[in-house]
């Protein structure tokens, strides 16, 4: 049985490391559109909080998903590498960077807007396209969105709509929990419990 679990644990890692690429080049796609919108649609806000925080969190993307097509044209026929803990931590790397990036960039949109639906999206995309092991995904939910939550009681005074975003949110990152084991349970030989 044990080596069942590790050829699966390699096969699920490889799909994992392979979507990495797809989702790091269809990011790198659109950050060329989150430029026109950085420095053209919203230049009439250009050197505030909001735009600065916009630029950092655009840029960092960027640059994450370069380095990961790079790592992975480097190490994607290396069975040392596949063999080793660094793709777990590569992973988990990515898909806490892209939750947090979603949770930072949607309370940054909440403060020109008073939009946050990025958040409510992503994490539930992450799990459907890079489902982790339940308990690395509940972790990341837990810091990310006491983080968001948090970000959002300093940017809301109206206790009763901080209250109804602050259940709505949650409500949103537990249903991409559920959706993660609900895709674990369904993978007859999935590994991982919590």
């Amino acid at each position: 049985m044990k080596g069942l679990n590790h050829d699966f644990y390699l096969s699920h890692t490889s799909l994992l490391l392979h979507r990495l690429k797809i989702i790091s080049f269809g990011l790198l796609l659109f950050y060329a559109f989150y430029l026109y919108v950085d420095f053209v649609l919203y230049q009439d806000v250009f050197g505030t909080s909001f735009h600065t925080t916009l630029l950092v969190t655009h840029t960092t993307g960027f640059v994450a998903s370069l380095l990961y097509l790079y790592l992975h044209a480097v190490t994607k026929n290396n069975d040392r590498f596949l063999h080793s803990t660094w793709p777990t931590w590569i992973i988990l790397f990515y898909v806490t960077l892209y939750i947090g990036s979603s949770a930072l960039a949607s309370l940054n949109s909440y403060k020109m807007t008073g939009n946050h639906d990025a958040y409510l999206m992503i994490p539930y995309g992450v799990a459907v396209m890079l489902p982790i092991r339940p308990k690395h995904f509940l972790t990341i939910l837990i810091l990310v969105h006491s983080f968001f939550l948090f970000g959002l009681s300093t940017l809301i005074d109206d206790s009763s709509l901080l209250i109804s975003k602050q259940i709505n949110t949650t409500l949103a990152v537990f249903i991409s929990l559920i959706v993660l084991l609900k895709t674990a349970r369904d993978a007859k030989e999935f590994p991982y419990a919590f």
